[in-house]
């Protein structure tokens, strides 16, 4: 959802509102609404009031309640929400405080169901399987599945995903299905939970040297297809892991990918993305990320097609 805000006499903006995750984010060009936030995205809650927070990221940091919707919209499709006031709680710019603000929905964000039935590169056999999984897995594009969060667990669930896919493909698992010592990650099936799939796949890369290799990095003017096992890396640190998942679509700048660790952390869902000719992408709970690069699903196959069905 697309909504403006103004305060009188003053900046405006106009920022996504996504319902899926419960984030907002501003354009480019209107990076930090003129100072009233501290960055261009970040997380909102609903509160029973009715009432919208929304809390700015600052590259993952926890601030306070920046603005405040009052008589907020609560979805989507929410059309009897459509205007209102609103209030500048904690600003960036001091001189802001506590200003009055109208905001107003101008329009709808792209159809999540449209969005997450594109799809990128030829349709192989095995890519044409992988999105059928997730459509099989995933609820119903803009809601998220209702995955409970383990006790004590620490981090997310992101990296169980794909191998939740590949194992419903079926490609054979443990104890008879490929696996690889790792450095560093230990033994690792096409199916284990694991965030370490540039390792995994650069390890196999060098024992089978495949005409093609399976690990494709980022270069500027590449882009993975649908199946395709995609890796982020923060955005203040390109040397950290921040997430693993699935492609859908990575058309233009509006992209859809297939994920767990989202939500509570261990929700799954299509989750569309604002992605950047620079590599920057809207990355979890409202950050910024890198597209480090991806795992070529056609490639994977190939170079271990005797794990993987025949007909694929």
């Amino acid at each position: 959802m697309i909504v403006s805000a103004r305060m009188p006499d003053s900046a405006w903006a106009e920022f996504e509102l996504n319902f899926t995750t419960n984030t907002w984010s501003l354009p480019p060009a209107l990076a930090r609404w003129g100072h009233v936030m501290y960055s261009d995205r970040g997380t909102f809650s609903l509160r029973p009031s009715g009432h919208m927070w929304l809390m700015d990221g600052l590259e993952g940091a926890t601030k306070d309640s920046t603005v405040i919707l009052h008589d907020a919209p609560n979805g989507e499709k929410d059309t009897s929400h459509d205007s209102g006031t609103g209030r500048v709680y904690a600003p960036a710019k001091v001189e802001f405080k506590d200003k009055e603000l109208k905001w107003q929905v101008i329009r709808p964000s792209a159809s999540p169901d449209l969005a997450a039935a594109r799809t990128s590169g030829a349709m192989t056999p095995v890519r044409s399987k992988a999105k059928t999984i997730c459509e099989g897995l995933l609820p119903t594009p803009g809601k998220l599945s209702n995955g409970q969060r383990p006790e004590n667990a620490k981090g997310t669930g992101c990296g169980e995903f794909p191998g939740r896919v590949l194992k419903r493909m079926p490609v054979a698992g443990p104890p008879n299905g490929f696996s690889l010592d790792v450095p560093g990650s230990g033994k690792l099936y096409l199916t284990s939970p694991t965030t370490h799939w540039e390792k995994f796949s650069k390890a196999i890369d060098e024992k089978f040297k495949p005409v093609r290799p399976t690990w494709v990095d980022f270069n500027g003017g590449n882009r993975p297809k649908t199946g395709d096992i995609y890796l982020l890396s923060q955005y203040t640190d390109k040397t950290q892991f921040q997430h693993v998942g699935m492609i859908i679509s990575a058309e233009g700048s509006d992209w859809v990918t297939a994920d767990g660790g989202q939500g509570n952390g261990f929700q799954s869902g299509f989750i569309p993305r604002k992605f950047y000719s620079s590599g920057q992408i809207d990355g979890e709970f409202g950050n910024k990320a890198w597209l480090k690069g991806w795992v070529d699903l056609d490639n994977l196959k190939e170079a271990l097609k005797q794990y993987f069905p025949a007909n694929l």
